[in-house]
């Protein structure tokens, strides 16, 4: 069976470590359906807001099944901290999924690393780009990379 599985949630009520909140909510859905975890192999998860992030309302988009089939089975849920509640499919809900792909393909393009950035922009727009990644970190309670900490050493103004 194909499937198509979209959850409205706020943040802080997915479970675990917020920066795997995606994660937790791919094999609760999962279990849910299948009694089973998520497979990265025959499961695609999309998210559409900063789960990682309290107080966030969040989307998680669960595909499984066979990539060309055109027609997945679409169920809406709502998390409440515990439990996965049914909520009924509304014409919106089904006009905004017919607009996204069934199983897109993973994409791997990381972009640039710092290393071809600096060279192809220059150091001032590389301090840029750090001090906005710093921000951002900071706001998201995510861990600084080395490189990230040692522009701060080097700027403790910044800091």
């Amino acid at each position: 069976m194909t499937s198509r599985i979209l959850v409205k949630c706020t943040s802080e009520l997915v479970p675990g470590n917020p920066v795997q909140r995606d994660t937790e909510m791919a094999n609760i859905i999962c279990m849910h359906e299948w009694d089973r975890d998520f497979d990265g192999h025959s499961d695609t998860l999309s998210s559409l807001g900063q789960y990682a992030v309290d107080r966030v309302r969040c989307y998680f988009l669960l595909d499984s099944g066979q990539v060309e089939y055109k027609d997945p089975r679409i169920t809406v849920y709502s998390w409440d901290g515990n439990q996965l509640n049914q909520r009924p499919l509304s014409p919106s809900v089904i006009a905004y999924l017919n607009n996204i792909p069934f199983r897109p393909p993973r994409t791997s393009d990381a972009g640039l690393s710092d290393d071809e950035f600096l060279a192809a922009h220059g150091e001032e727009e590389f301090g840029n780009l750090l001090l906005q990644r710093i921000e951002q970190k900071k706001r998201w309670g995510y861990r600084l990379l080395p490189v990230e900490l040692g522009f701060l050493e080097k700027h403790p103004q910044l800091a």
